[in-house]
């Protein structure tokens, strides 16, 4: 085999494993809220660059995020996966406002 063959077979396995790497990378981030008996729990996995959430009254708790409207919370470090916290007035159709990258994400409360 010639050489010039050589490297294009090397760079095409090597975008074909990249692809599908960063492919099964980011198919794996998931980001679930829970509500139970007055304590809310978000837990995610990859990084998460924004993170707030819409439809709840009030919160309060040492992980707990700052009022950014009427019944909107934001934080401004973002918390580590598995944060939880005293929410008080959840509305059925609450829900987290988050991005990765680029982009507002929305994950229900359930």
């Amino acid at each position: 085999m010639n050489k010039l063959l050589k490297c294009s077979i090397l760079i095409a396995l090597a975008l074909f494993v990249t692809c599908a790497f960063t492919s099964s990378v980011m198919a794996e981030d998931t980001l679930t809220a829970t509500y139970a008996d007055g304590k809310m729990t978000i837990t995610y996995t990859g990084m998460v660059s924004a993170l707030g959430m819409q439809g709840v009254s009030a919160v309060s708790g040492d992980a707990a995020p700052i009022a950014g409207g009427p019944g909107e919370f934001f934080w401004i470090n973002i918390p580590a996966s598995g944060v939880s916290f005293e929410a008080y007035g959840v509305a059925e159709d609450a829900q987290v406002l988050y991005r990765r990258d680029a982009g507002e994400l929305i994950a229900p409360i359930n």
